[in-house]
């Protein structure tokens, strides 16, 4: 009976010790795992400060391209506004442009008329210059008419001389500054014209007294 004690004694104890054994073996695994769950815990701690901080630098960039958005955003709209007023301007300008080409055909076919009609004048001129020329010749007693005859038929030459120039200088012109010269060219031609006719009337006066006053003819 006492071997059987001691027997059963020595077997609780090395059942003992074995739990013991497997107890810490136990235990040396759920530490290892501790460990590793542990570090895992770390690992994942860091990962969520590391996403927490890129969340928060992703927030700061979404913000500044949303504000660069908005900026965007504006701009367009008053680019689209300033294109808006440019295409009014254009559509104006054409239609002042259009406006300007057919006043400048109005003029441009006045001034065709004032120098058909002028040049018509200037052969009359030349006719009534030879006219007068010719009786100079033969009425040589008059000079004081061959003076006159002189002096108009050089301002004849001179003055188709300018108006032969101011139409030169108008075909070389733009287009936009052609209806301006061609106003103060029939102006300009209008006065020469009035002036030329005031010269002539006084040399036909002047040549009417000199007849009068010259002696009659053997």
């Amino acid at each position: 009976m006492k071997n059987f004690l001691q027997n059963l004694l020595v077997f609780f104890a090395l059942a003992l010790c074995a739990l013991i054994a497997v107890q810490w073996v136990r235990e040396t695994h759920l530490r290892r795992d501790v460990d590793k769950l542990n570090l895992t815990v770390h690992d994942k701690s860091q990962a969520i400060l590391d996403l927490q901080a890129t969340v928060k630098r992703y927030e700061g960039e979404i913000q500044r391209l949303d504000a660069q958005k908005n900026e965007l955003t504006a701009t367009v709209k008053s680019n689209r506004l300033e294109i808006a007023k440019l295409a009014k301007d254009v559509e104006k300008a054409e239609a002042e442009n259009k406006k300007n080409v057919a006043q400048m055909e109005v003029y441009k076919d006045a001034f065709e008329k004032q120098k058909a009609v002028s040049e018509q004048q200037g052969a009359d001129i030349r006719k009534q210059n030879e006219e007068v020329a010719r009786l100079a010749g033969v009425a040589t007693r008059y000079s004081l008419t061959i003076s006159n005859l002189n002096l108009m038929s050089g301002t004849i030459s001179a003055v188709a001389k300018k108006w032969s120039r101011m139409g030169q200088d108008l075909q070389k012109a733009s287009a936009s500054a052609q209806r301006e010269m061609a106003v103060t060219n029939t102006t300009v031609m209008a006065a020469d014209f009035n002036d030329f006719a005031a010269r002539w009337n006084r040399m036909q006066q002047e040549l009417a007294q000199a007849s009068t006053n010259a002696p009659a003819e053997k």
